[in-house]
């Protein structure tokens, strides 16, 4: 099997791409990599990060390009974490993207992303399609902090009781905080 057929198998587990290290851990070396991209058969949107183009296409494709970009330590979280889970009509104008609270990825590439800082407890992220993201729960309350539409909000907590990704009691208890955000936004408006 050659370099770029070793290659084709880690990235296409990961929509297309694969970090320098995830093609250390598969044997291949980082300068057959940079050859690769010399050639033309692999792109590099970022230090460290390289896209296989045939493959890095579709959905989840810009979303797994930031999971690599933090290389592999961020997670999707607020907006984008509720339109990768697909519980509303939301529209990011950023992938919004959470570090460990330590961790500044200074690559290129960041201007595509708003990076959140905070400790992440992996028991508060799932996958959407091998993709790490916060669950809904979580992005849910996350966006209400950061001043999300409220209508997009109740959208994701219907949506997400009815896919599953909330209890009743979580999306009932999300539901009366957006609500009860919605009126105090409608009171300061008002006076």
């Amino acid at each position: 099997m050659n370099v770029f057929d070793r290659v084709l198998e880690v990235a296409v587990d990961n929509h297309g791409y694969v970090t320098v290290s995830d093609a250390a851990a598969a044997g291949i070396d980082s300068v057959a990599l940079r050859k690769l991209a010399a050639r033309g058969r692999l792109e590099r949107p970022a230090h460290g990060v390289y896209r296989v183009p045939v493959l890095a296409s579709g959905r989840y494709a810009s979303y797994a390009e930031a999971v690599a970009w933090t290389r592999g330590r961020g997670v999707i979280s607020h907006e984008s974490a509720l339109d990768l889970l697909d519980l509303c009509d939301v529209s990011p104008p950023l992938i919004n993207i959470t570090v460990p609270r330590g961790y500044a990825p200074r690559r290129r590439g960041g201007e595509l992303y708003r990076v959140w800082r905070r400790v992440i407890d992996p028991a508060t992220v799932v996958h959407a399609d091998g993709i790490p993201v916060v669950r809904a729960s979580d992005a849910i309350r996350d966006c209400l902090a950061y001043g999300t539409d409220t209508h997009l909000l109740l959208q994701a907590c219907a949506t997400g009781l009815r896919e599953g990704h909330l209890t009743t009691e979580q999306a009932q208890s999300l539901e009366a905080d957006v609500r009860s955000r919605g009126k105090a936004l409608k009171r300061t408006h008002h006076d």
